[in-house]
């Protein structure tokens, strides 16, 4: 995601360039964010801050304040991401919201693909042949997410080793699953893996294009 570089002592980091995966996992996750949120964005990377922050301190101890950006607190606050009591029109107590951590966290986005899973199967059962027509079309045009390009994404990340072993685990089962045409087992599929998306926004960019692409497959 990115190319950075560490001293000699390993307690500072340099962050040289942002990588080409990583620009295109940015530019990605804004675009889901603008669906869930409109934000200009310094917005988008205050509350980003700020939700990094709690996970740093602890998510009870209320974000740190950061000066010159009201303008930015209170386009967050009109968004419903955090809650804000004012002080001479300064931001006194700050409260990220449920919503606001959502929003950072990609959950918004996991809900979207469990409601593409239900709109299909719904259209299958009312509009019969020409519901799964459409479903066809569909993975037709998003063919291009395939596993091994998921995985190999998944594999250049910085992540962990186990967290990439149970993510690359949970999407060769879900693949398995939308082959074998087994709905039920893909819905308990779909539920571990989207669970283990949800843990980082990293994952979340990288497992949610497949997850469509799996639905589809299921349901063409």
């Amino acid at each position: 995601m990115i190319d950075m570089q560490t001293d000699w002592g390993q307690t500072l980091a340099f962050v040289r360039c942002l990588l080409p995966l990583g620009r295109d996992h940015y530019t990605k996750a804004r675009k889901a964010r603008k669906r869930c949120a409109n934000l200009r964005d310094s917005a988008d990377e205050l509350i980003g801050r700020l939700c990094a922050d709690c996970d740093k301190d602890g998510s009870d101890v209320p974000p740190k304040y950061y000066e010159d950006r009201l303008d930015d607190y209170r386009a967050l606050s009109r968004a419903g991401l955090l809650d804000v009591m004012w002080a001479d029109n300064r931001p006194y107590h700050v409260r990220i919201t449920d919503k606001g951590f959502e929003y950072v966290e990609g959950d918004f986005m996991m809900e979207a693909t469990v409601n593409i899973e239900n709109n299909f199967t719904n259209n299958n059962v009312i509009n019969g042949g020409s519901a799964s027509a459409n479903a066809e079309a569909s993975a037709e045009a998003s063919s291009a997410v395939t596993l091994g390009m998921t995985i190999q994404a998944l594999l250049d990340t910085e992540l962990e080793a186990e967290v990439k072993e149970k993510a690359e685990a949970s999407l060769k089962e879900l693949d398995a699953a939308a082959r074998n045409k087994d709905k039920s087992g893909f819905a308990e599929k779909l539920e571990r893996a989207a669970s283990i998306a949800k843990s980082t926004s990293v994952l979340a960019g990288i497992m949610l294009p497949f997850f469509k692409t799996a639905i589809q497959q299921l349901l063409g």
